[in-house]
This record gives C-alpha cells, structure tokens and sequence, in this order.
C-alpha cells in the first residue's frame, strides 16, 4: 500500500517527492548529531571541547607570586616552567622543582613574601589535610557515576590529551577522572594523570597515580620528584622530606630531588636547618640549571635581596626565554628596585604567555595605581586608575577569592562614589582577612556615604579595637563624638 502512496505521490507531485527525501536525510543526520553529542557530554561536567581548543597559549603552573600574593608559591616538580607545568613548561630532561604560586588560597605554612605592594605576604603555598579532604571527595563524587565504556574511554582520553595540548590542564581534570575510573597498568596513561593532577592542585590523586607508575617503573626519577612534592603538598612534610633524602642517598647528584629538597627547605625559613643547602649543592653541580636559579631567585625576594633576586631571575630567562613565571618574578623584583618600565615590560611578557595569571594582573594594577600616585593631573589620573581597576577585574575573573583585589576594587569604587557596588567587594574582602584594619575603613566611609550611621560607626570601632592609634581613625570618631 506504501508503494502505492509513494507512486502516487511521485507521479503527481514529485517536487514533492524530492522533498520529502530531503526532510528524511537531515533528520538522519541531526538524530546522529544528537546521538554523539549525548555521548561526549554524558558527564555534565566535561567542558565543552571548543572551549578548550580556544583558549590556546594559557599555560599550566603552581601560578607565580606577585607582590600580594593570594595564594603564594607551591614547588613545581618536573621542570622549570609547565605552568602550573599557576601554575611551566615541563621538560623530561633534568626536570627540575622551583618555587611557583599555585593557586592554593588556603593560608599554609611556607614561604612569605619577600615585600609586598601595600605590605602584603605572600605565602609558601603547602596545602593542608582540608586541601587533601576536598581533593578525595571530588574522587568519591567523580567513582559515583557510571563506568564508562570502552568507546567513551578512548573519547574522553583524547579530550583530556587536546586540553593538555592546548595548555589548560584544570579542564583535563574531569574527563581524566573518568578515565581513571578504570584501572589500568598503562604507564603513560598513570603519568598524564600524575601530571594533570599534580599541577591542578588535587594532590592525594596525583600522589595515588604517581605510587602507581612506580610499582611499573620503580625508576622513574620524574615521578618520584612529583610523589614528593604532591606529599608535601598535603602537609606531610617529614615523609617528604625523608624520601628526598632516601633518594638522594642513593643518587646524590640527581638535580630535580636536590632542588625540590631545596624549595621544601626554603620555604620552611631560615631557622631551619637545611636552609639553602640543598639548593647551595644543586647549583655547584650545575649553576646554570634553571629550577635552582629560579629558587635562589625566590630565597632573594624572600630575604628582602631584590638585586641577588633581579640577577637570578635574569638568568632564568636567558635561559629559558618562555619561562612565564620567571618573567612575572623578575617583574616583581624590579618594581621593588624601583624599575617600574621594566617591571612592567616583564609583568606584560609573562601575561602574553600565560594570561589567567591572577597574582600578575594584580600586580600590574599596582603598578598602574603608583603611576597614579606620581601623577598631577586628572585626566592621566583618572585614565591609570581605570586601567588598574580593569586588571585588578582581570585578577577576580580568574581567581574570584582574591582578597587583595576585592579591596583595591573596592576602594576605587569609593572614590568613584559606587558605594553599594564597594560594598560587595569589601565584604568579599572582609571575609577572608576579618582583621584587615584599612577594609574595615573603608565599609564604614561607604556606609556613611549612604546614610547608613550605625553601620559606619559599626565597622569604624572594630577597626579602633583592631588599631587604637590609627590618626585617620580616630579623627573620625572624634568628628562622630
């Protein structure tokens, strides 16, 4: 009967005909769409592979640590610069540690900033056991979905290899979770989920795969280097620090564990015994190995030596003239020499190479406000201020808990008379340093702005419990009295 409907249709109207055909092909090919989008994005939280492919150029790091650095500068296994490599570019041989700022916003013990713009810290950043706790409930969340299957293996495998091509490792971190579902006793499977991990900062993860290519390869040097650091990471210090050792014991001139012992010490301080050793013998080994410049480079800022640090970090980029940290560390070193231009030759360098780099585009905007400061007309005045108030946007665009740059925002908004829109960025501000006396100040001038009284007065005399002999302060409330 269908052959009958057909001939009919095809004798009288066969236009028609042609596109009916038409009709049936495109909805075969948007069910066969629909069929394989379904497929790549069974797990919601894979990020859309487009996006990926564009964002070309950011690189991966532990971050580099600016003049007021959230979240200060984790070790970097591997090599001088796979950023975060937050954090470089890891090479495979020599594969060095170094100081970096992985975006750990946690306060932990390690190194301070040697001088900050407006005299913050910035802190060495070993992650605690609550960094550990969230990074083994993201694993337990990721088990509780189903296994993948063979097909979708190899799918989100290739995903996460296109991710780490394209130098945004944080986007690997979902489709490796789900591969690694499976096991599997591919080393080189194990390793790129080592390295994703460590460098994202979900170190019980990195330091699981990372046991598990040692059990394949007992030998592997690199991976020994990043079960260390991701041990440290997790606060485990005295079992890192032992490995170093063991391992050095029996390799005495391995140049990646030396420096990676080295940056443990150093960010342990100056009171600790090993302060400078291991780094003092990488360098006899091999002065121009890069991971050991760029830490002696970061034991000058620490040390207040801004020159010793110019010079190191200088070599580093000699070097290794694609090194995004170093450039951002020179930068820093400079601006508190008192090179401005340069510093901001630098800081601009290390954001073409890695431009989510929050902790330079908030030193960027402090660069911008001291131009500011040195300036007597408004016009130029205004116009810095709006280029600092774009980059400090620039800082919480990709890390949205920085502290210093809610602040910075928040005071331009008051000087703007955006009161309400200062508000939210102080409290933000307010929420991660309850004791920040000069954020305090200015909540309580935004509030007075806006006829709120009690709360100006409110935030004014905590900051007065917090510092009784500010002058600003107390004129203020002696105006209010």
């Amino acid at each position: 009967m269908m052959d009958k409907v057909w001939k009919s249709i095809s004798d009288k109207r066969p236009k028609g005909l042609n596109l009916i055909k038409m009709v049936g092909i495109v909805s075969i090919l948007v069910w066969i769409g629909a069929i394989a989008a379904i497929f790549l994005l069974k797990d919601k939280q894979l990020p859309a592979l487009a996006e990926g492919l564009g964002h070309g150029g950011a690189k991966v790091a532990f971050g580099h640590g600016g003049h007021a650095q959230a979240g200060g500068e984790a070790i970097e296994a591997g090599a001088p610069d796979s950023e975060e490599s937050t954090p470089d570019e890891e090479t495979e041989d020599e594969s060095g540690t170094e100081l970096a700022g992985h975006k750990t916003e946690t306060g932990e013990a390690g190194l301070a900033a040697a001088g900050a713009h407006g005299g913050e810290a910035a802190q060495g950043s070993m992650d605690g056991e609550e960094h550990a706790a969230s990074g083994a409930e993201a694993g337990r969340s990721s088990a509780a979905a189903a296994l993948p299957s063979r097909e979708e293996l190899a799918a989100l495998r290739q995903v996460a290899e296109l991710f780490i091509a394209a130098g945004e490792p944080a986007k690997a971190v979902t489709p490796m979770r789900r591969v690694m579902m499976m096991p599997t006793r591919d080393a080189v499977l194990l390793t790129m989920a080592t390295d994703v991990f460590l460098s994202t900062g979900n170190y019980p993860e990195a330091l699981g795969f990372a046991e598990q290519v040692l059990a394949l390869k007992p030998d592997d040097m690199r991976v020994k280097v990043q079960a260390v650091e991701a041990q440290y990471r997790m606060g485990r210090v005295e079992k890192a620090v032992a490995d170093a050792q063991a391992v050095l014991k029996e390799h005495p001139g391995e140049l990646a564990m030396l420096t990676t012992l080295g940056t443990m010490e150093v960010e342990m301080g100056p009171g600790h015994d090993g302060y400078g050793k291991s780094l003092k013998t990488a360098l006899k080994l091999k002065p121009d190995y890069a991971p050991a410049l760029y830490l002696q480079g970061r034991k000058a800022q620490l040390e207040g030596d801004y020159k010793d640090a110019e010079t190191a970090f200088r070599k580093v980029v000699k070097l290794e003239p694609q090194n995004a940290k170093a450039h951002g560390q020179l930068g820093m070193a400079l601006y508190h020499l008192g090179k401005e231009k340069e510093a901001e030759k630098e800081y601009r360098a290390e954001l073409s190479m890695n431009p989510e780099d929050y902790n330079t585009w908030f030193n960027l905007g402090e660069l911008q406000m001291s131009y500011a400061a040195k300036e007597r007309l408004p016009n130029p005045i205004n116009a810095l201020r709006t280029e600092a108030m774009e980059s400090y946007l620039k800082a919480l665009e990709f890390n949205p808990d920085h502290a210093q740059a809610h602040f910075r925002v928040g005071v331009l908004l008051n000087g703007n008379g955006q009161y309400r829109e200062a508000i939210r960025h102080l409290e933000a501000a307010l929420k991660a340093d309850s004791h920040h006396v000069p954020t305090l100040v200015q909540l309580s001038l935004a509030f007075e702005n806006l006829k709120q009284p009690e709360r100006a007065r409110a935030y004014l005399t905590k900051a007065y419990e917090l510092d009784p002999l500010n002058k600003v302060i107390l004129f203020k409330l002696k105006q209010w009295s």
